[in-house]
């Protein structure tokens, strides 16, 4: 599996200050707690988990995640890896038809991005939810960039152009806002820091 933006997905439990210090030789922190999977039941709702962020901002961390925890649950959808937006399209339509969870892990960084998968949801009756990482609290552009060009054989972003796409990203960037949100999204969760990265990964995991 590809390391797509830099972070460890769903660590292993390890020598704590072992491991660090391998994370910082690495660049990599050690935000992400182990999550074991879990045992599969049908006790959830299908939906559209938009996720939003700049390439490095943990945004396929945070998918797969879920997708490794609850994968009866959860369909990580990553443009990247599909080659464009319409195969992800397809396969957000496949996830709700089997009433699964579609968790696009995408940049979706404007309101025309993010409304391709606003209207699949509205054409399947479910709701939308959104997870920003947010920039400077949770992480800076600067630590995106490093872990952009510290991957390896990412499907959409050599290492050699990361920093210029992550800069022109970043500029692009309009997360919707927590309240009075206006593109039929249900909930916005900005995450701001390490703790609440993991306590909103459990969140999503129990929502019904």
């Amino acid at each position: 599996m590809a390391d797509d933006d830099g972070w460890e997905t769903v660590p292993q439990k390890t020598d704590k200050k072992r491991q660090a210090k391998a994370n910082k030789a690495m660049g990599v922190l050690p935000w992400i707690s182990h999550i074991p999977p879990t045992d599969q039941n049908s006790d959830f709702a299908p939906s559209v988990l938009l996720l939003c962020g700049i390439p490095g901002s943990g945004k396929s961390t945070f998918a797969s995640s879920l997708q490794t925890a609850m994968p009866y649950k959860f369909v990580r959808i990553n443009q990247d890896e599909l080659g464009n937006r319409l195969k992800c399209e397809e396969l957000a339509r496949t996830a709700l038809t089997n009433r699964q969870v579609a968790v696009i892990d995408r940049c979706n960084f404007d309101p025309k991005q993010r409304s391709s998968f606003v209207n699949i949801a509205a054409e399947f009756g479910v709701p939308v939810d959104c997870v920003v990482l947010s920039l400077d609290s949770l992480v800076t552009v600067d630590d995106c960039i490093r872990r952009c060009q510290q991957r390896r054989n990412h499907p959409g972003l050599s290492a050699q152009d990361a920093k210029g796409v992550v800069l022109q990203m970043a500029k692009q960037m309009s997360p919707p806002p927590k309240n009075n949100n206006t593109e039929g999204i249900r909930k916005v969760v900005h995450i701001t820091d390490v703790n609440m990265f993991n306590d909103t990964l459990v969140t999503f995991m129990n929502q019904k």
